[in-house]
């Protein structure tokens, strides 16, 4: 949660450093990063310094490359189709060969982790081609567009370190022992829904409550401290051309 905020304000500036770079440029950038990080620690874990922030900047230039010079392949939807399932297969079918080999083999029966599914080339693959797809539908939903825009306060709600690391836990423990695990996907189903439709009810009393409040101190504070910047900034400019 903490690398998504901090992306948020940065993401400005690494638009006016893609705008900036020619094809060839971003290219380089996409393929370097993707290959670090997307392939040699995917293969081998950790293998390079690598944290969310630089997975998160690597997933960035791969999909400016693709937005920006891939559009007629972006459009095509037997494509889109045909890269979801290469994703599809490449992600899970690595987890299940690795499993089988794990049955026969000590080294491999507990190395299902050793792979970096974090920046996997398989799920931004699978990733690229879902949004993709989806985005050449036409398709119109009030409803849809309202939960869309609430989207990060959902996302801040539900990996708050509170729910995520002790009531997440509780619910788990709860089901446990009330029902045991034998439909264990139908639970994770409904905890998944049931953390959906919490940190929604919460983003919807958010947005009718405090953020009225949170939206006139920051149109307040913002253009004092944005002139305190400005005339800072003058300041050091100056300084260096002096």
């Amino acid at each position: 949660m903490t690398c998504y905020i901090l992306f948020y304000p940065l993401h400005a500036f690494l638009n006016q450093i893609i705008q900036k770079m020619n094809q060839q440029g971003l290219l380089r950038t996409a393929l370097v990063l993707l290959f670090l990080y997307g392939i040699v620690n995917f293969m081998e874990y950790n293998h390079f310094f690598i944290n969310a922030m630089i997975i998160w900047l690597t997933i960035y230039f791969v999909t400016a490359y693709v937005k920006f010079y891939l559009q007629d392949v972006t459009r095509n939807q037997k494509i889109n189709i045909i890269a979801f399932v290469i994703g599809f297969i490449g992600h899970y079918g690595i987890i299940v060969l690795t499993d089988l080999i794990g049955v026969f083999t000590g080294k491999f029966s507990d190395d299902i982790l050793r792979w970096g599914f974090d920046c996997s080339p398989f799920l931004i693959l699978m990733a690229l081609a879902m949004v993709c797809f989806a985005k050449n539908i036409q398709f119109r939903s009030k409803t849809v567009n309202y939960i869309s825009k609430l989207s990060f306060l959902i996302y801040i709600i539900h990996e708050n370190a509170l729910l995520r690391v002790f009531y997440r836990p509780l619910l788990w423990q709860y089901v446990y022992e009330h029902f045991g695990y034998n439909f264990l996907d139908l639970w994770m189903l409904v905890l998944v829904l049931i953390v959906f439709a919490f940190a929604l009810i919460l983003s919807i009393l958010y947005q009718h409550t405090i953020q009225k409040i949170t939206t006139k101190l920051t149109g307040f504070f913002y253009p004092k401290i944005a002139e305190c910047y400005c005339s800072l900034e003058k300041k050091m400019l100056k300084q260096s051309d002096n």
